[in-house]
């Protein structure tokens, strides 16, 4: 059986910490690592509720690993390293990216993806599939075609070297992802709370968003969160159909 390593970052609140974590915990050859930091300016301050959660639940348990980071000036990417570098050090053989506040897997889903890339050892990462919630313009609603890399196989091109901006992963071989092997699982959808919440919140993540990439598909509007038209006219696509809850 495959040893997997569970890498995940995490600041800010706790609202679904509890069911993010739980379909993990117990797992066999299974390997947590998480860093907690705060890596941007746009993030509150206000962020003990995660740092609280990671000790609570992570600090000293067996196969688990914590890093506490204070440094603030520290990119997504740096800070995933920080927690990569002990999946490294234990050798396994797959690297999962987990989303420590807000991506909610269920037990036979991990099970499910597992199963896949096992057969598939000679592909280098994969897509996750999910189920993308939002309150859009004040209503509870979500969308699909959200895929984002999520598994990297630590046993092929060198092994993992570590991430080098966002999701994107360099090799050993100096080899980045976006020229390596590649598949979408087919899996169910896994829920994803990524632009639910409070209004400072939603307007945090534009912030942060544009910091990064000097654009963001959604804009704060009188209604509430809703699509930015000149990101979707600057790259010719067209947004994601919004299902209401």
């Amino acid at each position: 059986m495959s040893k997997i390593g569970l890498l995940t970052v995490g600041y800010g609140k706790t609202t679904w910490a509890d069911q993010v974590f739980e379909p993990w915990f117990g797992r066999e050859n299974l390997v947590i690592s998480a860093a907690h930091g705060r890596f941007s300016k746009f993030i509150s301050e206000e962020d003990s509720e995660m740092k609280d959660w990671f000790e609570t639940n992570l600090k000293n348990k067996s196969n688990t690993y914590l890093k506490i980071v204070e440094d603030g000036n520290m990119t997504e990417a740096e800070l995933r390293n920080v927690a990569l570098s002990p999946l490294l050090d234990e050798g396994v053989d797959w690297i999962f990216l987990l989303d420590a506040r807000d991506e909610i897997y269920t037990s036979d889903q991990i099970s499910q993806i597992i199963k896949f890339i096992e057969k598939k050892t000679d592909i280098n990462w994969f897509k996750i599939q999910f189920k993308n919630y939002i309150i859009f313009e004040g209503k509870m609603s979500f969308y699909y075609g959200f895929n984002p890399a999520r598994v990297w196989n630590n046993r092929l091109s060198g092994g993992v070297k570590g991430f080098y901006s966002d999701n994107d992963v360099e090799f050993n071989n100096s080899a980045k992802q976006l020229i390596l092997s590649n598949l979408t699982v087919p899996n169910d959808p896994v829920i994803h709370y990524s632009w639910v919440g409070s209004e400072s919140e939603l307007k945090e993540k534009i912030n942060y968003q544009q910091s990064r990439w000097s654009h963001c598909s959604y804009k704060w509007s009188p209604k509430g969160l809703t699509f930015d038209p000149a990101y979707h006219d600057k790259y010719k696509i067209f947004p994601p159909k919004i299902y209401i809850e």
